[in-house]
């Protein structure tokens, strides 16, 4: 089926960070609990449009959503203390998720992937919260994991925003009849309709096929529970996710022996940021959206858009993900905090040079966010003076298992020459250590599950006909079985007047049964009687009644015994047969696809679509054109023949762009 639908340590810079990073969990998480009015405008829905009718378009959406694999969240944030940003967010199905958002004319990006949240930020943003520019320079220059964004119940928040997450919540809540139709608008130049389920209110396309375009979350009423669309705004203050990361209280602060950055806490600082009762726009050309109420006095409201996205910019997202990945090879992991244990040694030291030998320990921060079983993997960096005069510097790239200590030397080289001895000079070592987030090994292997996932994500992925070969034999037909209720009529003795007249009297009997098979019988006789003709003899006529009875249903045996053969699963989005229920009729696929068109065999999230012709079903052209449709929208549209087509049949085919296959069949009924 298809879906229903690092570390920190304890400086005043680093604390900022958190609140900044903060800020993108909560434009994400923060979607579940900002309330969009009810419109007034008329609904200029048709009666027949009830609740069901409203389900079924959240539903489609959804479907169109879950199949969309990559999906762009774009707003804009007023905050008081980072003041007004705009974000971009886009999030693929598998939970990978790249983040900008633009601070006064500064940039923060955000990644998680592989279960972990990196951040990026320059110079001048750290520079603005107080980190010296040499440290401000290192964490610019690379991507920093911290534990604040890479614990679990973090990586859930922003999981629950992928697509097929946030699809199989509106399903679920479709299903339920959880939904409520509002009124009619205009968002970025698109018609849109408003729907309101106990968790988001979006607003969808309000033509086929049924789009997604802005969603915005439902705000709690004061009093507990969720706001229903004509419901007041409510007056009390928002309740933060529970599941929300906290700034920590506290961290070890670096050994004196080590260059240190400023451990003072700035004063007042919230564990999230404040949302601004400012007012808030959305929308990809900046235009100003629909006006949203706000929540409490000192709540606030935004929305974020879902703009369309074209095949170039979904593998733009894929070239992006990858090009950051081999970056992280020069991560920064603030989780781990490093110590020297014991003194900086020198030795051996002469005239012409001394090695600087360290011992470096390394403590894990405490929390949910634990680093995978493994050693820990520092960049040492030891650099030695002469005099205050720089003679030597050295980075090694150390291993060391968990709270454990390393040791790391580095030559300095000078030159005293005799005349100036003796005298005492002043030899200096002193050693950074940076923990990297990341080995080129688990870069790898990263790399390797972020392509599988795509190709996992991709469209052909998993199609028989188009990734794969067809299974099933090659050499001889695929058998399947079907229903016949008429089997058990096979040897059923000729009516007399009798039986005729008694099965006149049963009011739409079920086909195979007896007063079904002597009403036929009895209707048969009469027109050939009329048209003067002499009927078959019983026996003749009662076999081609026992087989007519299962002709309705060979075409559904054919369909299920190439489904199931061909492992085209539920689980794996596949739809057909009874697991198709009530998305496979042509009003669902209406909605989805805005064709109006009834499938074997189909899969939403892959856009691929199988039509079975079983015997000398003909190829209809009416049928073809509305296929023609569904390809200019992306889809594959593959027709499965048990004999070959006719020339006809093949030359309609492949003008309009749809494959055809042969897999030869033979049906076996079965009561």
């Amino acid at each position: 089926m298809p879906p229903e639908v690092g570390s920190r340590r304890t400086t005043r810079g680093r604390v900022v960070v958190g609140v900044a990073l903060v800020a993108v969990v909560a434009l994400l998480a923060t979607l579940l609990i900002v309330w969009w009015p009810e419109s007034t405008r008329p609904d200029g829905r048709p009666k027949k449009d009830t609740a069901v009718g409203a389900a079924e378009d959240v539903t489609a959406a959804a479907v169109n959503l879950a199949a969309s694999g990559l999906v762009v969240y774009e707003g804009r944030y007023t905050d008081p203390m980072l003041g007004r940003s705009r974000t971009r967010t886009q999030v693929t199905p598998g939970g990978t998720m790249l983040a900008e958002t633009t601070v006064d004319g500064m940039t923060l990006k955000t990644m998680t992937v592989d279960g972990k949240t990196f951040v990026k930020a320059d110079v001048s943003f750290w520079r603005r919260f107080g980190i010296p520019d040499k440290t401000g320079s290192t964490y610019g220059d690379n991507w920093v994991k911290t534990p604040s964004l890479g614990r679990s119940a973090t990586n859930a928040s922003l999981q629950q925003f992928a697509p097929d997450t946030i699809a199989r919540e509106l399903r679920r809540e479709a299903d339920k009849r959880l939904v409520r139709r509002g009124g009619l608008s205009t968002v970025g130049g698109v018609e849109v309709r408003r729907y309101t389920t106990p968790t988001r209110v979006v607003h969808i396309t309000a033509e086929p096929p049924l789009r997604i375009v802005r969603m915005a979350p439902v705000a709690p009423r004061s009093g507990g529970g969720p706001s229903g669309p004509s419901a007041d705004a409510p007056s009390g203050k928002p309740s933060w996710p529970s599941d929300m990361p906290s700034l920590p209280s506290g961290f070890p602060s670096l050994p004196s022996d080590l260059p240190s950055l400023p451990t003072a806490w700035p004063t007042g600082l919230p564990s999230l940021p404040p949302i601004s009762p400012a007012g808030y726009h959305a929308g990809p050309g900046g235009g100003s959206a629909d006006p949203v109420r706000a929540v409490g006095d000192d709540g606030g409201s935004y929305s974020v858009d879902l703009p369309p996205l074209t095949d170039t910019q979904r593998k733009s997202f894929q070239r992006e993900v990858e090009k950051n990945v081999k970056e992280l090879g020069n991560s920064i992991d603030l989780g781990v905090n490093f110590s020297v244990s014991g003194n900086v040694t020198l030795s051996p030291c002469s005239t012409s040079g001394c090695v600087a030998n360290v011992t470096i320990n390394n403590s894990i921060t405490p929390g949910p966010d634990v680093r995978p079983a493994g050693d820990v993997s520092a960049e040492v960096t030891i650099s030695v003076t002469l005099d205050g005069r720089p003679v030597g510097q050295c980075s090694q790239s150390v291993s060391m298992p968990p709270n454990g200590s390393a040791r790391v030397s580095c030559p300095g080289n000078f030159y005293i020459p005799p005349s100036r001895n003796p005298r005492t000079h002043m030899v200096r070592a002193e050693a950074q250590a940076v923990a990297r987030a990341m080995v080129q090994k688990e870069i790898k292997r990263v790399l390797s599950d972020v392509a599988r996932d795509w190709k996992r994500n991709s469209p052909d992925y998993g199609v028989p006909g188009l990734s794969s070969p067809l299974k099933g034999s090659t050499d001889k037909p695929n058998k399947f079985t079907y229903r016949n209720p008429a089997l058990g009529r096979a040897n059923e003795p000729e009516p007399d007047a009798a039986d005729i007249a008694a099965a006149q009297t049963v009011k739409n009997p079920a086909s195979g049964t007896r007063d079904h098979m002597y009403k036929t019988w009895s209707k048969y006789l009469q027109r050939k009687a009329t048209e003067n003709k002499s009927p078959k003899s019983w026996t003749n006529w009662r076999k081609n009644y026992v087989e007519n009875q299962g002709n309705p249903y060979k075409g559904e045996g054919f369909e299920g015994g190439f489904a199931q053969t061909n492992e085209l699963n539920a689980e794996d989005g596949w739809l057909w047969g009874d697991f198709a229920q009530q998305l496979t009729s042509r009003e669902m696929m209406n909605k989805i696809t805005a064709v109006d068109r009834q499938p074997d065999i189909v899969n939403f999230d892959k856009k691929v679509l199988y039509e079975l012709k079983f015997g000398s079903s003909p190829v209809k052209e009416d049928q073809v054109a509305k296929d023609a449709q569904l390809v200019k929208q992306g889809w594959r549209i593959i027709y499965i023949f048990s004999k070959r087509p006719r020339p006809g049949e093949r030359e309609m085919l492949e003008k309009a762009g749809i494959s055809w296959k042969v897999w030869k069949a033979v049906g076996t009924a079965v009561p």
